[in-house]
């Protein structure tokens, strides 16, 4: 008897043991309340230690790439703006002076016939001038006074206006003073004067001939050489370039 109670001992501690050991294998495998199976506390892995305080590499710095430049916009220049306004002196047209324009010069010969100191006298003359503005001239005359006794010869500063926007026939207006230099011992007298007459333009516009009336006042003189008031024609050939 006490061999077959020492083999039912033996088999209830199996019995148990293997009950126990069962329970202990349902609890480890059995899922918590979430429904996921712990795992082991035995087999979590715990990170080294080296590793977890070692830092991770530092990142390489990223290339900042600039921005694309805008390609700049095309400038389209502006469209030319035609003026339509017309001044009034463009319109209409300008009407030359022809040999009277400003800036061109003269060269004048004369020829007449005068009285003056009780004598008769051929006079011959050539003068130069220049035009400072359409139609004023302004120059100087040299005259002989010939045949005549006593001889004269005469140096004449002058100016003269001419009328150049008439057509063919243009008048003139002038002004002159004259030295007047004697011959045969006499004293040399001074005189001043005028002129007025008219040209006829030639059809090329640069010649011109003319005849005018010329009146002189000579100054101081005596009355031994006639009157002081001397008046006598002139015929002249004007050439203007």
């Amino acid at each position: 008897m006490s061999a077959v109670g020492r083999i039912i001992r033996i088999a209830v501690w199996m019995l148990v043991s293997a009950a126990v050991l069962t329970r202990g294998a349902h609890a480890q495998a059995s899922p918590d309340s979430s429904g996921v199976p712990k795992p082991d506390s035995a087999a979590v892995a715990k990170p080294d230690t080296a590793a977890a305080h070692t830092p991770a590499p530092a990142a390489a710095p990223a290339v900042a790439t600039p921005p694309a430049t805008p390609a700049p916009a095309a400038t389209t220049p502006p469209p030319a703006t035609t003026s339509a306004t017309v001044s009034a002196s463009s319109s209409a047209p300008l009407q030359a002076a022809g040999m009277f324009s400003k800036g061109n010069k003269r060269v004048t010969g004369t020829l007449g016939w005068g009285h003056s100191f009780n004598t008769d006298y051929l006079l011959l003359g050539i003068g130069a001038g220049y035009y400072l503005a359409n139609g004023l001239d302004v120059g100087v005359d040299f005259e002989g006074w010939l045949i005549g006794d006593p001889s004269i010869y005469k140096l004449s500063p002058r100016a003269d206006y001419v009328l150049w926007k008439m057509k063919r026939i243009k008048p003139y207006a002038g002004a002159f003073y004259r030295w007047n230099f004697v011959g045969n011992g006499y004293d040399d007298k001074n005189s001043l004067g005028g002129r007025a007459g008219a040209f006829y333009q030639s059809r090329g516009g640069r010649s011109m001939a003319g005849a005018g009336v010329v009146y002189e006042r000579y100054l101081n003189l005596d009355e031994r050489f006639g009157s002081s008031d001397v008046v006598y024609p002139e015929v002249f050939v004007t050439v203007s370039f």
